[in-house]
């Protein structure tokens, strides 16, 4: 996931993997950037930091905790509000439907 979410974010970003080993690396080849989108190295939270400001998109994005790819902190929060309360209602869902199905059940 985090690999294919670099890999989106750089070809959103326009560039190419060698433009972007070049900067952040100090090489031109681009073996590193392709193992980490391909998901054989993970970036560690410095790289990773890195990369999400030359792409201009938040690390909440890259990580999955968000929706929307801009490096936005109120994005970045609604996008966390937005999650915890879908996961909130489904828990009160399930709590609904088995208190229904309890009281059902009852004689």
């Amino acid at each position: 996931l985090i690999g294919r979410k670099l890999a989106m974010a750089r070809d959103m970003a326009q560039l190419r993997q060698e433009d972007v080993a070049l900067e952040i690396f100090g090489t031109p080849h681009k073996n590193r950037m392709s193992e980490i989108e391909n998901g054989k190295l993970m970036p560690d939270a410095e790289l990773l930091s890195l990369l999400c400001q030359k792409y201009g998109v938040s690390a909440d994005w890259i990580l999955g905790f968000t929706i929307e790819p801009e490096l936005d902190k109120t994005a970045s929060v609604a996008g966390i509000l937005f999650n915890s309360l879908g996961e909130m209602m489904s828990e009160y869902t399930q709590a609904m439907a088995f208190q229904l199905s309890m009281a059902a059940a009852q004689p």
